[in-house]
């Protein structure tokens, strides 16, 4: 599913910034109309959360307990309708199909940069499903066991054998969080949280 992402949000770089100003667009009822048909509706829903990455907590760990790594400032958050003509699309895009853009699918693309905490916000929404995006780069800890001896273990004057002396060394390396949602709007008007976060 990354890769097929992936060419939507070169349409949309490709595009420019221009693109964050474009009509709000739908998926009113749930119908299946082309993008086209949805770029200028507009309603009264919202779309927002947090945009976070997590290191992977510790093996057995029921909870993941490690601090947020929130993406810079002005990173983008990609918003499209979740229509099934995109859907298709989508999917054809992903198995490695050179797809030509939909009509419609650059009007249709909004982007809402990321604030304090990776906090993002999509206004003016109508009821329907939408496809909510985005890429960030962020420090994931990684840890190195080097050995560093041995302890030999003996019963009396009988050898047992012997267990290694661990040294654990914690770096961090450089990673890229690629997370994707899609969201439902219910009824007009409704106020929908949703974090993306990365936490594998």
């Amino acid at each position: 599913m990354i890769s097929r992402l992936v060419a939507v949000c070169f349409l949309f770089a490709s595009a420019g910034p221009a693109l964050a100003q474009s009509a709000t667009t739908a998926d009113p009822a749930f119908a299946d109309t082309s993008l086209h048909e949805q770029t200028a509706a507009t309603g009264s829903s919202t779309i927002s959360g947090q945009v976070f990455a997590k290191d992977p907590p510790p093996r057995f760990a029921l909870i993941n307990w490690n601090f947020r790594q929130y993406p810079p400032p002005g990173t983008p958050v990609i918003l499209m309708p979740y229509t099934p003509e995109l859907k298709e699309w989508l999917r054809r895009a992903d198995s490695g199909e050179q797809m030509e853009p939909l009509d419609g699918m650059l009007a249709a693309i909004r982007s809402a940069p990321t604030g304090h905490e990776g906090a993002y916000e999509f206004t003016g929404l109508m009821p329907g499903r939408y496809l909510v995006y985005t890429q960030f780069g962020y420090l994931q800890s990684a840890r190195k066991t080097h050995v560093v001896g041995y302890t030999d273990h003996y019963a009396g004057n009988l050898y047992q054998g012997s267990s290694p002396i661990k040294h654990y060394e914690r770096y961090s390396v450089g990673a890229d969080a690629r997370i994707e949602e899609v969201v439902t709007i219910r009824k007009d008007g409704d106020v929908v949280k949703q974090d993306l976060k990365r936490t594998r």
